[in-house]
């Protein structure tokens, strides 16, 4: 039910008489695999102190080495709850982490990715949890 906002890419094989494993095997040709997407998404992580209060932090994480994911992403803003001071973050390094923050009630986050020299925004809402430790939510950065 939640996911992020813009071009979804997908990785599949190229149409065409090789484009299905069964034809390739029976030709005798192996398929090249396409290459795989790098896998981005939103962990927050959480922990409950006691009397109602929650500690909580919120990253963009990538199955890509650092210096690849900073070679695309150039900035991560963070909308907090207004009663944040500030509610706004924005982020310029790896691992693009805010927090951790104390708090007693769940919201949404919105969060704004900024890629290739700002030329596209990628945005996506994270609902908080504090039902368990962690969270991730996948976001879809297109290639």
């Amino acid at each position: 039910p939640y996911g992020a906002l813009g071009d979804v890419v997908s990785a599949s094989a190229p149409a065409g008489p090789q484009s299905s494993c069964a034809s390739a095997v029976d030709s005798g040709v192996v398929p090249r695999a396409p290459r795989p997407l790098p896998e981005y998404w939103l962990r927050q992580t959480h922990e409950s102190v006691g009397e109602g209060q929650h500690q909580w932090s919120l990253r963009l994480e990538s199955s890509e080495p650092a210096d690849a994911v900073l070679a695309r992403v150039q900035a991560v803003r963070y909308a907090l709850h207004p009663t944040f001071t500030p509610a706004s973050y924005e982020v310029r390094s790896p691992p693009f982490a805010v927090g951790p923050f104390l708090g007693w009630g769940t919201f949404d986050v919105q969060v704004a990715i900024a890629l290739d020299q700002g030329r596209s925004v990628v945005e996506a809402t994270f609902p908080l949890c504090f039902e368990r430790a962690e969270t991730r939510l996948p976001v879809a950065i297109p290639a």
